[in-house]
């Protein structure tokens, strides 16, 4: 479907969703026809100016939606049992609003003034915008089920569709409808990591689906640009992956912005709270809440290294020295008690993606635990979160992209409980953003250390993680020798 040009079809509503760091767009478009022997619906264009949601429309059909009280109590009911807060609940009542059926002229034309037929929800991260979605799901399910409508044997009038940027997006909110008890739909797109609790529940889509001229533009990428050249495709890429996001803001839409947290410890929100929420950010979870793991652990902390960047051949930097000491602080971070799915590396570059998970796999620890950590670029974590992120910088010469807002705001805020940046002190304070990121760091107890400091601390852990399992290795073996001497025994009497 070309962007914002709506094709009307009977018996479908169509709902569109795309989720990121940033935005949480809710879009109602079009919905609810219903053919009766006296209506023909058209299959021509719909002038999206003239639009107006199906509670406004004057169409005889043989579908009723509910009235204006009926629909709010509705909603009302919802927010108590799903415990949404104040900005989630008003998000909702709109929604509700916009939906009803109206009963006179005057009550339309007063609620076409005020409400929109799109509702634009701008959440922060971890705001329960996915939960949220799920919760919109539910109630738009049970507002049809109580509306009046002529069914045809199972066959239901009505359809909702869920789109997002990405595959993350969609399981996260799915992941959502499930843990409500919910689970009547159909998931459709790439599998390939995909949320196994929805595989049940997944059509399988191969990869020619894949969109084509965004292959053709990273396939640019790969020619000899020059570096402008380069800026220009890599922004046109950027632009593609936010589709219709911010040409929608910029059509005066109002969105309802959902303020409360309940991902980050306070110390870490606080971050993108300074860099890109003005304060506006409100913590839904305490600092006794996302307590820390570890003793020796910091809430947050920047670990100063000094190891220069190399770039490869794709004009993607690695930072060999990073690499080793995240390495290094995943191993005593193991070695410590933690499992490895509890653990996410974030790097802003493929090369560097490539060369942890090289290491991880070539190192000899002994713990299978260490295979459950995630190595992913920032794209790839959007939308998730892990109790410890590591986040590694790479660049020393120069900033470079890292100092792209999105990317920034996703890597700082996918850590529940703990936020380790691994970078370059002296290249990083140079830049504005990142300058307050350490400025936050230096205002912990600990919050800025040296690898030179704090690697004698890391080695004492894995000696004596590793003299451990040495001494467990032996009394095993001394154990089993035992046995064996004494079932050879046996068989000589």
């Amino acid at each position: 479907m070309n962007k914002f040009t709506y094709y009307f079809k009977n018996r479908f509503v169509y709902f569109f969703f795309f989720l990121s760091s940033f935005f949480f767009f809710f879009f109602f478009f079009c919905c609810l026809f219903t053919r009766s022997s006296s209506t023909i619906v058209s299959n021509k264009r719909v002038n999206k100016r003239k639009f107006i949601p199906p509670a406004f429309s004057n169409i005889n059909t043989k579908f009723e939606l509910l009235s204006l009280e009926a629909t709010l109590q509705l909603a009302s009911e919802l927010i108590q049992a799903h415990n949404l807060n104040k900005d989630q609940a008003t998000a909702l009542i709109q929604i509700a609003q916009m939906m009803a059926s109206h009963e006179n002229a005057e009550e339309v034309k007063k609620v076409q003034t005020h409400t929109l037929p799109i509702t634009i929800i701008h959440g922060v991260f971890g705001a329960g915008k996915s939960y949220l979605l799920a919760v919109v799901i539910l109630f738009f399910v049970q507002l049809f089920e109580k509306s009046e409508v002529l069914t045809v044997g199972n066959v239901r009038p009505w359809k909702l569709l869920i789109s997002s940027s990405t595959n993350v997006a969609v399981d996260r909110v799915l992941l959502g409808l499930l843990s409500l008890g919910f689970e009547k739909f159909v998931r459709v797109g790439s599998v390939r990591k995909i949320a196994k609790p929805i595989l049940p529940y997944s059509l399988h889509a191969g990869s020619e689906n894949e969109n084509e001229q965004l292959k053709e533009l990273h396939g640019l990428m790969k020619e000899d640009l020059t570096p402008l050249e380069r800026v220009y495709v890599r922004k046109s890429i950027e632009q593609h992956k936010l589709g219709t996001n911010k040409t929608l803001l910029k059509q005066g839409h109002k969105p309802v912005l959902l303020r409360t947290q309940y991902r980050c410890h306070p110390a870490i929100s606080a971050i993108s709270n300074d860099l890109f929420y003005e304060g506006n950010l409100v913590d839904g979870i305490s600092e006794t809440e996302r307590g820390p793991l570890l003793e020796w652990l910091p809430t947050l902390c920047f670990y100063n290294i000094k190891g220069p960047e190399q770039i490869e051949r794709d004009n993607s930097f690695h930072n060999v020295a990073e690499a080793a000491f995240t390495l290094k602080l995943i191993q005593s971070l193991i070695a410590s008690g933690i499992a490895g799915s509890m653990i996410g590396v974030i790097t802003l570059y493929k090369s560097q993606m490539y060369k942890l998970c090289h290491l991880l796999s070539a190192v000899d620890f002994d713990n299978p635990d260490i295979k459950a950590v995630q190595v992913s670029t920032v794209d790839a974590f959007q939308g998730a979160e892990k109790e410890i992120i590591i986040l590694s910088c790479v660049r020393t010469r120069q900033v470079g992209f890292i100092d792209s807002e999105k990317r920034m705001n996703v890597a700082l805020t996918r850590g529940r409980r703990h936020l380790l940046i691994v970078g370059n002190l002296a290249c990083l304070r140079k830049n504005r953003l990142w300058g307050r990121v350490i400025q936050h760091c230096e205002g912990r107890r600990d919050g800025l250390q040296h690898a030179s400091q704090c690697e004698p601390q890391l080695n004492h852990l894995l000696k004596e993680y590793f003299e451990k399992r040495a001494e467990e290795k032996q009394k095993k073996s001394e154990k089993d020798k035992s046995k064996d001497k004494s079932h050879s025994q046996k068989d000589m009497v």
